[in-house]
């Protein structure tokens, strides 16, 4: 195997990513130099997070399935995996924080990200 992502099931086997990137920025900062600070997102081991085979959604840009993370249901999603260079990873939390910085009481809530290239993902708020 080439080491990508072909079933949910690989998602539990990751080593956790260095301990110096566990927290990921300290808000969004758009081009005009401002900032809106929001809670840091955290990295998440991916062997924290059961991923089952009950697909939710899929979209060009990743696959969602249904998990547990912390004893609650949670959706993943998986982005799909491309030739990952350094921009890509840093696009990716790039839309991850400024997702974030978004959040409130109507808005799907982001549990934390997950890293292990060329694997990338989200744990989501489970929305029914």
């Amino acid at each position: 195997s080439d080491g990508s992502l072909d079933t949910p099931d690989r998602a539990t086997s990751a080593s956790p990513p260095p301990p110096d990137h566990r927290r990921i920025g300290d808000g969004y900062h758009d081009d005009a130099g401002s900032s809106d600070r929001a809670p840091h997102l955290q990295w998440v081991d991916w062997e924290h997070v059961e991923v089952t085979k009950t697909l939710l959604g899929r979209g060009s840009g990743g696959t969602v399935y249904r998990g547990m993370y912390h004893g609650e249901e949670v959706a993943v999603k998986i982005v799909t995996p491309f030739d990952l260079t350094e921009v890509d990873v840093e696009r990716f939390i790039e839309e991850a924080l400024w997702t974030h910085s978004l959040q409130n009481e109507r808005s799907v809530q982001i549990h934390g990200l997950l890293l292990r290239p060329p694997d990338m993902g989200m744990i989501l708020e489970l929305c029914e």
